[in-house]
C-alpha cells in the first residue's frame, strides 16, 4: 500500500479492532534512540541515587511547592512532571519520547523497615498493582546492593480509544529487571533507594497479558521490537522518616516511540491524522501520570495496612 493509497481510503480503513496491533505496525529499536535515552538515564541516576536531605519535595519547581505540601498534609500524594517545559511534557530524542514522572507520599506511622520489607513483597504486587501488574515474581541474587533481585513483570497496559469508533488497544510486556536495595545517608537522614532498572523488555504481539509470560505458552516478539509504547523503563524509590512516619518519592522513567518513529506506509501512520494525533501525544504524559498516582496511592495504602 503507497501513500497514495493510505490518503485516498481515509481513517475509516484504520478503524478495525485489529488494526493497530498488525504486524505492519511493528518497528524495531533504533540503537541511535537508546543511546539518548542511556545519555538521560546517566544523568537522572547522580540526581536520584544520593541521600535524601531534610527538605521534602526538594525536586518540584518553588512555584508548585506550597500547593504540593498542602497536598501531602491533606494526606493526598503529589506527581509531577520533570519534563513539563518540554512539548507534551515528554522529551523528545531521535525517533522516541523520553517521559519522567515523580510522585510523593506521607505515610503516618511507618518506618523504613516496614516500608523496605513491604517492597521486597513481590508476590504481592499482582493484587497491589492491579490492572498495571498482572503477575510478578522474584528471585535474590548477588549485587551491589544490601538486597539484590532478579524481577520479572508482567505489565498490562490499556490505551484509551484516541478517537470514536476507534477501539482501546491492550498492550502487555514481560519486562525483566535488576532491583538493588542501598541504605544511604547519616542516622538523622537515612535514605533507602530502590532502583530497578530493566534489562529486557518483550511485547506480546496478541496484546494479552496471560500471553506475555516466557515461562509457558507465549507469543512475545524479540527484544526491541514491537509497538513501541515501551522501549525502555527505570524506576526508583527513595524513602527517608520524618519523625511522625514516613516520606517516599517514586520516580518513573520510560522510552516510547514517537510519531516521528511511525513508518510514514504502516497501519500506524493513521496516528499522524490531525483528529487522532493530538490525543496520542496526550496519551505520553496522561497514561504515565495516571500510573504514577496508582503506584504511589497504592503503595501508600498497603503501608498503612501493613502498620496497623
Amino acid at each position: 500500500m503507497t501513500r497514495r493509497d493510505v490518503l485516498r481510503l481515509g481513517a475509516p480503513l484504520f478503524i478495525r479492532p485489529a488494526a493497530l496491533h498488525a504486524s505492519q505496525c511493528q518497528s524495531d529499536l533504533s540503537p541511535r534512540t537508546a543511546a539518548d535515552y542511556d545519555a538521560y538515564l546517566k544523568k537522572a541516576r547522580r540526581q536520584v541515587e544520593q541521600p535524601m536531605g531534610p527538605r521534602l519535595l526538594d525536586r518540584v519547581p518553588e512555584k508548585q511547592r506550597p500547593e504540593a505540601l498542602r497536598i501531602l498534609d491533606s494526606k493526598g500524594s503529589y506527581v509531577w512532571n520533570l519534563n513539563n517545559n518540554e512539548p507534551n511534557g515528554a522529551l523528545t530524542v531521535y525517533k522516541g519520547v523520553i517521559v519522567d514522572w515523580v510522585g510523593a507520599i506521607r505515610i503516618p506511622g511507618v518506618t523504613l523497615e516496614t516500608f523496605e520489607t513491604l517492597m521486597t513483597q513481590y508476590s504481592s504486587y499482582q493484587k497491589r498493582y492491579k490492572p498495571y501488574i498482572f503477575d510478578c515474581y522474584a528471585r535474590p541474587t548477588a549485587g551491589p546492593g544490601v538486597k539484590n533481585f532478579a524481577i520479572t513483570t508482567i505489565l498490562h497496559d490499556v490505551y484509551e480509544k484516541p478517537a470514536p469508533l476507534v477501539p482501546d488497544q491492550h498492550f502487555s510486556f514481560e519486562v525483566m529487571a535488576e532491583c538493588n536495595y542501598f541504605r544511604m545517608g547519616s542516622e538523622d537522614q537515612r535514605t533507602l533507594l530502590i532502583r530497578t532498572h530493566a534489562t529486557s523488555i518483550r511485547e506480546a504481539n496478541s496484546g494479552h497479558p496471560e500471553q506475555a509470560d516466557s515461562r509457558m505458552k507465549n507469543n512475545l516478539l524479540p527484544a526491541g521490537r514491537g509497538q513501541g509504547v515501551l522501549w525502555r523503563s527505570d524506576n526508583w524509590w527513595r524513602a527517608k522518616e520524618t519523625g511522625t512516619g514516613l516520606y517516599a518519592e517514586y520516580e518513573s522513567l520510560s522510552l516510547a516511540r514517537s510519531l516521528e518513529g511511525v513508518d510514514l506506509f504502516s497501519l500506524c501512520s493513521v496516528l499522524r491524522l490531525p483528529v487522532f494525533k493530538d490525543k496520542a501525544l496526550e496519551s505520553m504524559t496522561v497514561r504515565p501520570r495516571r500510573m504514577v498516582i496508582s503506584v504511589v496511592a497504592n503503595t501508600k495504602a498497603a503501608c498503612e495496612t501493613a502498620a496497623k
